[in-house]
């Protein structure tokens, strides 16, 4: 038989069990949802790192090509100077003669006329030298620029992706500890189920011993075993205080 105080004293006990459960339980799903939010920010910042190394593969590319290109321009402009530096040489050769000596020295308006388009071409020729250096040498400018800027940002990106680099690696950091907490938190339930759960065999093999010994005693006593004047016995047959 089982005191009024017994059954709340073992009560209380099998409360602080399935109290301690509870909150476990609760704290196994909030982890839970930790870790399915870090997921997804291990999932958004690998993403974020795949999109970097494809722009630093793009500005290594880029660099590669303007590097090539600059250097064919700066062939070019050192071919171009070379004409130039040719025909400056060849004007100074004639001397004193200029472009109206030689149209003066015609002996007809026909060979007029030839010697003017003669000279038209040699002006323009000579013009197109030089405005062909100018162009090259523009755009050998123009490429220094985009190399450069092609370097600066491929280092910007490289710093960032260190920076992503890192952050992936405390995301994952703090994922295994949620996963240690987890683990945990499971170990502790199954802990706490089988104190639980021992409790309860030993209740059950109590109320069983007192209720055998009741028993005994009223068949001892010739009074009936149906009836517990004065405290509790087990109502059904079950392991589970109710």
């Amino acid at each position: 038989v089982l005191t009024k105080v017994e059954m709340e004293s073992r009560y209380e006990v099998e409360m602080e069990h399935y109290s301690k459960i509870i909150n476990i339980e609760a704290l196994t799903m909030l982890e839970m949802a930790r870790k399915q939010l870090l997921d997804q920010q291990i999932a958004n910042t690998e993403a974020q790192i795949a999109n970097v190394q494809a722009q630093i593969n793009q500005y290594a590319a880029l660099i590669t090509q303007t590097e090539q290109e600059l250097t064919e321009a700066q062939e070019q402009e050192e071919a171009q100077y070379e004409l130039f530096c040719s025909r400056v040489r060849e004007m100074e050769k004639q001397g004193e003669v200029s472009y109206w000596a030689v149209l003066f020295r015609a002996t007809s308006f026909t060979d007029l006329l030839g010697r003017l388009d003669a000279v038209n071409e040699v002006m323009k020729y000579d013009q197109g030298v030089i405005n062909d250096l100018k162009d090259l040498q523009a755009e050998i400018e123009e490429k220094k620029t985009t190399l450069e800027t092609s370097k600066t940002e491929s280092e910007s990106a490289k710093a960032e992706l260190v920076s992503k680099q890192s952050e992936l690696d405390t995301q994952r950091s703090q994922a295994n500890a949620v996963i240690q907490q987890l683990s945990a938190n499971e170990s502790e339930t199954e802990g706490a189920l089988a104190d639980l759960e021992a409790q309860q065999d030993a209740l059950w093999a109590e109320a069983q011993r007192l209720s055998d010994q009741l028993v005994a005693q009223q068949a001892a006593a010739g009074q009936s075993t149906e009836s517990n004047p004065g405290g509790y016995i087990w109502p059904v047959d079950s392991r589970y205080i109710t």
